[in-house]
């Protein structure tokens, strides 16, 4: 068959309409282009219209934390300063003001700013603004002035300078021939290190750097408007202090830089009190006083402030009208074996019809959850968030079972019930955790109803889904194992093949294994064959340290937290806050090792291991969350808060 081609009409009307196409897409593209150039030579218009603008500085200076500003305008135009740039040596701010500087007048203008963030003032940009054709148009060209410090108001008067928060120190400067001197032995603000310091003296304390997500802290200032600051671990960085200082400002009667002294360098008429003048000569506060000296106020003198309390001193050192001694320790009632989470304590009431008892730290109610206890009951119970967790022996049936109560459901819940005994029950999120006869443990995942058992271990306790025991051959026991679940068929996964020696000692014994935030305490009793006794200490070991020493490996040295002799039981760490009870001095006291907000031992933020309670008779069992420690005090449970 004969092909045919396309035809001449066809191609003709294909060929317009490429053309038209064509036509079209120049035609915008035009379009664009010369609505550009109009674009373009508007603006040039306007910027040109800024070059007939004739601003001069007649004064640009720094007095407290004021900018003092005077612009003269040798212009025929009225000229809008609507935009300020202020440049410092740390960072640059935006100021806005909405003043107006008539042709051929002057403008006084006055800005606020803050040392703390700006540093020292180096120049202040106006970008100022026009009337162009009835419209209002932001110069892109702008106004730059050197900024100094104002001219000084009293031949050889003294100021205070730069700041006491941090690591900064103040110092002084004078007047002589109405200017100041340089600030003389103060420590300015260097760049902010991990070190549990505020070294850019901003009132934080290692902003950005790596930090357990949930705790708090105090800011490093606690003076004037940063009083009651606090810093929060977010995302497992720290954050700012949620109290800022600002530079001193003379209208408002406050300690606005948080130094302690009020109006500090501005100007007065009579002396003022300063520091706690509410708390005077209670504790140890003293108010201090600020004199007018030259007509301006001088810093704060003799004034004594709260401090933190010192939970073993005689003294009313945060000036509450009590020792702090006494103002630590809280009874909160007779009972046994107490724990603790957040505002909710668990102990265990009775002798032959046993309870436990929740007590609300904020509301102060009690609730009462039946129980079927044995005499001596076990180490019973253990609380996480609203979950309570114990052990208990039917008599009847001569059962033991392990019991789950939810305080918001109010649902008890059986986890186990066997004639093999059960006890040493502890919880972390859905895990519980038991040993069973001296013989091996239980793991049970509340989510799915699921337990796996490891053998020839005990004492188990969880974190995170990370268990540590104790095992070894023969009594007593003298290894620490631990296991974690999210491993499965390797090394450390929770089988009896799998786990991983932590620690062994021989000849001796260890007692009391717990893990929290992957740290691992015991209590460890070394047998000194010399001397025929132990030698008796508290060890640590830490699960993020790899082949070093303090590593949970089972070649690592172990970190010493405690090394008295002494017979101690019960460690227990959280929020890296280790505590126990120790014998040392006749009769069982607690005794606590703060590694710090790092949470790394032998770092410059510990607090070295220090006696809380002083009490004649047996204090036992504690258990630590955030400031609040539980403890066992004879029959009664006492609430030990610092």
């Amino acid at each position: 068959m004969q092909k045919r081609g396309i035809s001449p009409l066809i191609a003709t009307v294909l060929i317009i309409a490429f053309v038209i196409v064509l036509a079209a897409i120049i035609f915008i593209w035009l379009s664009g282009s010369v609505e550009k150039i109009i674009i373009s030579q508007e603006e040039a218009e306007k910027e040109l219209s800024c070059t007939d603008i004739k601003l001069d500085i007649k004064k640009a200076c720094v007095e407290n934390s004021y900018i003092n500003l005077l612009i003269e305008n040798t212009g025929a135009k009225d000229i809008k300063a609507e935009l300020f740039r202020l440049k410092g040596d740390l960072n640059t701010n935006i100021a806005k003001k909405e003043e107006i500087i008539s042709s051929f007048g002057t403008k006084n203008f006055n800005f606020v700013y803050n040392p703390f963030i700006l540093g020292n003032l180096n120049k202040i940009e106006l970008f100022p603004t026009i009337d162009y054709n009835n419209q209002t148009y932001q110069c892109e060209r702008m106004f730059e002035y050197p900024i100094t410090d104002c001219p000084c108001p009293v031949e050889g008067v003294e100021f205070s300078c730069g700041s006491n928060i941090g690591e900064c120190q103040s110092g002084k400067k004078s007047c002589s021939n109405k200017k100041w001197s340089d600030c003389a032995g103060s420590i300015n603000p260097s760049e902010e290190l991990c070190d549990n310091k505020d070294n850019d003296c901003d009132n934080s304390i290692d902003e950005g750097c790596p930090c357990i997500s949930g705790l708090e802290r105090d800011c490093s200032a606690n003076l004037g408007i940063c009083a009651g600051g606090k810093q929060k671990c977010e995302n497992e960085k720290w954050s700012g202090c949620d109290k800022m200082p600002l530079g001193e400002l003379c209208e408002t009667i406050l300690d606005d830089n948080c130094d302690g002294s009020i109006n500090e360098n501005c100007v007065c008429a009579a002396n003022l009190d300063c520091g706690p003048v509410s708390l005077n000569n209670i504790g140890i506060c003293k108010k201090g006083a600020q004199t007018c000296t030259s007509g301006y106020l001088t810093d704060c003198s003799g004034a004594q402030y709260p401090s933190p309390i010192d939970c073993t001193s005689i003294l009313d050192n945060d000036c509450n009208g009590k020792i702090d001694l006494s103002d630590a320790t809280t009874e909160i009632g007779v009972g046994s074996w107490p724990a603790i989470y957040n505002d909710l304590i668990v102990y265990v009431y009775g002798y032959s019809n046993k309870i436990i008892k929740v007590y609300n730290l904020t509301s102060k109610n009690v609730k009462d959850i039946p129980a079927n206890f044995y005499n001596p009951p076990n180490i019973v119970p253990k609380i996480y968030k609203d979950l309570i967790v114990w052990d208990e022996k039917n008599l009847t049936n001569s059962k033991y079972y392990i019991y789950l109560y939810n305080l918001t459901s109010n649902t008890k819940q059986e986890i186990y019930g066997s004639l093999n005994e059960a006890n040493y029950v502890n919880i972390y999120n859905d895990i519980i955790v038991w040993q069973s006869s001296y013989s091996f443990i239980t793991i049970y995942n509340i989510s799915s109803g699921t337990s796996i058992t490891i053998p020839n271990v005990n004492s188990p306790s969880v974190y995170e889904g990370k268990i540590s025991m104790l095992g070894g051959i023969g009594y007593p026991l003298k290894t620490v194992y631990m296991c974690d679940l999210a491993l499965n068929g390797v090394s450390g996964a929770c089988t009896g093949t799998n786990k991983i020696e932590v620690y062994t000692v021989s000849p001796g014994y260890i007692n009391n294994p717990f893990i929290s935030e992957n740290k691992i305490v015991w209590f460890n009793g070394l047998y000194n064959i010399s001397t025929s006794s132990y030698d008796r200490s508290i060890l640590m070991c830490d699960l993020s340290l790899i082949n070093v020493n303090g590593a949970c490996s089972k070649n690592a040295e172990k970190i010493i937290i405690s090394d008295s002799n002494s017979v101690s039981a019960d460690p227990y760490i959280r929020n890296n806050k280790i505590v126990w009870s120790d014998y040392r001095n006749g009769d069982y006291d607690i005794y606590m090792y703060d590694l710090g907000s790092d949470g790394r031992y032998g770092t410059d933020d510990d607090i070295l291991e220090r006696q809380l309670t002083t009490s004649t008779s047996n204090q036992n069992g504690p258990k630590i969350y955030d400031n609040k420690i539980i403890y066992q005090d004879g029959g009664k449970i006492q609430l030990y808060t610092c």
